[in-house]
């Protein structure tokens, strides 16, 4: 499943398809929301990725917008305690 979704990581089109494992769908959702994360915190701006398929993959996570803030902010709070 690892080496799947390594393969897969930028073929977003796939999250929800029948033919991959639920396992892939995750590791590549949460991919991208690690990313979408890092170049939050960095004060980049979201990434074409992230906009064509971020709700879809925080969906397959059964995440939403404000737990995405909470992971922000706790990444923040986990940055500035290092």
């Amino acid at each position: 499943e690892v080496m799947a979704a390594i393969r897969r990581h930028h073929d977003l089109d796939m999250l929800g398809s029948a033919d991959t494992e639920p396992e892939v769908h995750t590791l590549v959702a949460a991919g991208l929301v690690a990313e979408h994360l890092m170049r939050h915190n960095e004060g980049l701006e979201p990434d074409a990725d992230w906009t064509a398929h971020g709700h879809r993959s925080l969906g397959w996570l059964s995440a939403d917008d404000q737990d995405l803030l909470d992971w922000a902010e706790d990444l923040q709070t986990a940055f500035e305690s290092v």
